[in-house]
């Protein structure tokens, strides 16, 4: 696609606008690291959760492949396997992406559209989230943005090189999360639109067949293990009855959701941008159109939420082929789009700003941090852990006395990694059906302790189906976190004296 002349003058310097990029990025980095010393916060239940995996490693997991396991093995070996390390590493990763999505639109329009892509991105609220919490995402968004890049210089001069650069950045980002494998069918699709060529190629199946060799250890695994993560990924699209009010719901949820993690403007954009694109198909460059098939799939996320409940981060990598598109169609369109672009980047920054203000004040400023939704997912964490190690401390045998957490799987993670001692912590509910990868792990014994330090979430009281497994169970314990507040989380914490196994 030749260049424009209004493309060309918003490109005036280009050399200028690569140093502008490193200069943010460098800013960027300086201010998150700091941010995470000085502000520090509790680890998330889905961040303790993939911390345990990374005690045990194996070829695979119960919902995902093992790279997040993996991962967090490599931070404990090197002893960083705390709430700062893991978010460095997080903000790592997502300087990557960043710096990824500056050569690739560099690439596809020019210098200028690559630095307002990185500060839109770098400045939406979804970014700031990617590079405090070390999940599976964290990989996924590099990843993605480097396999873009790569197999776009692979269909502009085929090579060897950029064949197996595609295939890698595909293989890693499979070995994340699963939502990867749609890269190669969505490659295979633009080049059946526009480059039909390229299918004759030997190199082109090679950038789809590779990656699918990354999985071969973590498919012995599923096969050994029932094929866990298929049918726990299958649930997702499970049929449910239908329900007008219940269906408004969840796509109100799922576009509210967008439009926070985006910001509104840059989500508007991104609307009007695939909008547009799908009206002037014909019309517009390889470029655009490149851009294009690569964030339709959102499309169907947003269809899918008048059926079930989506996650706001399972069209991660849509939302930033989308958020991309709307920088290139803002580079080819003129100024007036240009100043809408500019607009939602600045806005973009604001409410990010706010989110970062919130993140550090409002814990420190004697408000209710249960109202605030953020907050509410990643405080009281350590409190809860610490409070049972001392509780566990106290207790007449320690050391034969095994720690039980009942309740969601994320009040076994993170008790399991804010205990002072860090021990295994078993996990238990009474469904049949396998939950979470704690019930693929060995269950509680006598080997594993004479007594237990049972840990209940709420006012249940220990189950029957567990209480019934000691000669008797003595109430330890009662307390909340926060002590204050409108949402406090309960538990009671019960002695569960002389393990019996069945």
């Amino acid at each position: 696609m030749s260049v424009g002349r209004d493309q060309v003058e918003w490109d005036e310097d280009g050399l200028a606008w690569r140093r502008l990029v490193v200069r943010f990025l460098l800013g960027v980095v300086v201010f998150r690291v700091v941010f995470n010393g000085v502000y520090p916060l509790d680890i998330s239940g889905d961040e303790a959760y993939y911390w345990d995996w990374g005690r045990r490693l194996d070829w695979g997991y119960f919902s995902k492949p093992p790279l997040i396991g993996w991962t967090n093995g490599l931070l404990r070996g090197l002893g960083v396997d705390h709430p700062i390390g893991m978010r460095c590493f997080s903000t790592f990763l997502g300087t990557l992406g960043l710096w990824g999505v500056y050569v690739l639109m560099a690439r596809l329009f020019t210098r200028s559209t690559g630095f307002w892509a990185v500060v839109a991105l770098g400045a939406t609220v979804g970014n700031a989230a990617l590079n405090i919490c070390l999940t599976t995402d964290a990989w996924l968004m590099p990843c993605w943005v480097g396999a873009l890049y790569s197999f776009w210089r692979y269909m502009e001069a085929p090579s060897v090189r950029w064949s197996l650069q595609t295939a890698l950045f595909v293989g890693v980002g499979v070995l994340a999360k699963q939502m990867m494998l749609l890269f190669f069918p969505l490659a295979l699709i633009f080049l059946v639109l526009e480059r039909r060529a390229l299918l004759r190629r030997g190199l082109t199946w090679l950038c789809g067949g590779v990656p699918l060799l990354f999985l071969v250890p973590s498919l012995g695994w599923n096969a050994r293990n029932e094929w866990i993560t298929f049918t726990h990924t299958g649930d997702h699209f499970s049929k449910a009855g239908f329900s007008v009010v219940e269906s408004l719901t969840t796509f109100g949820e799922f576009v509210g959701g967008q439009v926070g993690l985006m910001t509104p403007l840059l989500f508007g954009g991104m609307v009007w941008a695939l909008v547009w694109g799908v009206r002037s198909w014909r019309s517009v460059g390889s470029n655009l159109k490149y851009l294009m098939v690569f964030a339709l799939p959102w499309v169907g996320f947003l269809l899918f939420s008048f059926k079930k409940t989506v996650n706001p981060n399972w069209p991660l990598l849509f939302d930033v082929a989308g958020i991309l598109l709307f920088a290139g169609v803002a580079s080819v369109r003129g100024e007036g789009v240009r100043r809408w672009y500019r607009r939602a980047v600045w806005v973009g920054v604001v409410f990010t700003g706010l989110l970062y203000g919130t993140l550090q004040l409002v814990p420190r400023s004697g408000l209710d941090v249960t109202r605030v939704v953020p907050l509410r997912e990643i405080s009281g964490w350590s409190a809860y852990g610490e409070r049972v190690g001392a509780l566990h401390a106290q207790v007449p045998r320690p050391e034969e006395t095994m720690v039980i957490a009942c309740g969601h799987r994320y009040y076994a993670a993170a008790l399991a990694f804010y205990h002072p001692e860090r021990p295994q912590v078993f996990h238990w509910h009474p469904a049949a059906k396998v939950n979470s990868q704690y019930d693929l792990w060995e269950q509680p014994s006598a080997s594993a302790g004479v007594d237990a330090l049972v840990v209940v979430h709420g006012e249940g009281g220990v189950p029957a189906s567990l209480a019934e497994r000691f000669e008797r169970v003595e109430k330890w314990d009662q307390f909340s976190v926060p002590a204050q507040g409108r949402r406090v989380r309960e538990y009671g914490v019960y002695l569960g004296v002389r393990w019996r196994d069945e």
